[in-house]
């Protein structure tokens, strides 16, 4: 038997301030929130950088998406979530990591993924 409070029926018992409807806060995953509550203007000048880095072939990481773009993101996990917005839309792979020379955090290093001619991958 399960001790008071834990595993059985304590889902049916949520604390009030607990959702217990089925909304898209529910659904989707972290990544996928940071996208949608990023700013529209911040979302589309980073995204443009990260196609126009894609289309050189060349690597890069979130260090350098932020120099093109000249603003720190609004929430340290906006990066992640556009990179990986692009990488959900075959624009960009993972090929490694590095250590970042400006504060030593482990970026992930991409590279964007060819396009044929017809628009697919």
């Amino acid at each position: 038997m399960s001790p008071p409070g834990r595993g059985g029926s304590h889902h049916r018992n949520r604390h009030p301030n607990h959702p217990t409807t089925t909304d898209q806060s529910l659904t989707s995953t972290g990544p996928d929130l940071a996208l949608e509550r990023a700013d529209s203007w911040f979302r589309s000048v980073t995204m443009s950088a990260i196609d126009h880095l894609a289309l050189t072939g060349q690597p890069f990481t979130a260090d350098r998406i932020q120099e093109l773009v000249g603003l720190p993101a609004d929430h340290p996990c906006r990066w992640g979530a556009l990179l990986a917005g692009a990488r959900k839309a075959r624009k960009i792979e993972c090929i490694g990591a590095v250590i970042s020379p400006i504060d030593g955090r482990l970026l992930r290093l991409w590279r964007g993924i060819e396009q044929s001619s017809d628009g697919g991958a």
